[in-house]
């Protein structure tokens, strides 16, 4: 176990909580799109998807939370967007993949009498 702070400043209000390292990107170039991951320093393998009609060539989506984001050269085009099914099937894949989304078994004697 670990020691108990003595005073309240010692104590960090945020604890080990941090931003989640996964973020996902939708890029477009020259009418060509591609889905994929990074991660810290790793990066997915890209997936080529059918372009949204939300960006233009060399422009790029990327998701937080459930909420996408344009980046582009152009200045007054980096808003936020409507996420394009592509990018959020990526994002829940690999939450499902990763067991995110399965529940535990009950046990097989859960809710009987003893």
């Amino acid at each position: 176990m670990g020691a108990l702070p003595k005073r309240a400043g010692d104590i960090d209000p945020l604890g080990k909580a941090k931003r989640p390292g996964r973020r996902y990107y939708v890029d477009n170039h020259g009418g060509k799109c591609a889905v994929y991951w990074l991660d810290g320093n790793r990066r997915s393998i890209q997936r080529s998807v059918k372009c949204p009609r939300e960006i233009d060539p060399g422009e790029q989506l990327w998701l937080s939370s459930r909420v996408c984001f344009r980046h582009s050269d152009d200045i007054s085009r980096r808003v936020q967007v409507r996420c394009p099914p592509a990018i959020i099937r990526a994002d829940t894949s690999d939450r499902a993949d990763a067991g995110e989304y399965t529940l535990p078994e009950a046990p097989r004697d859960a809710g009987r009498a003893p």
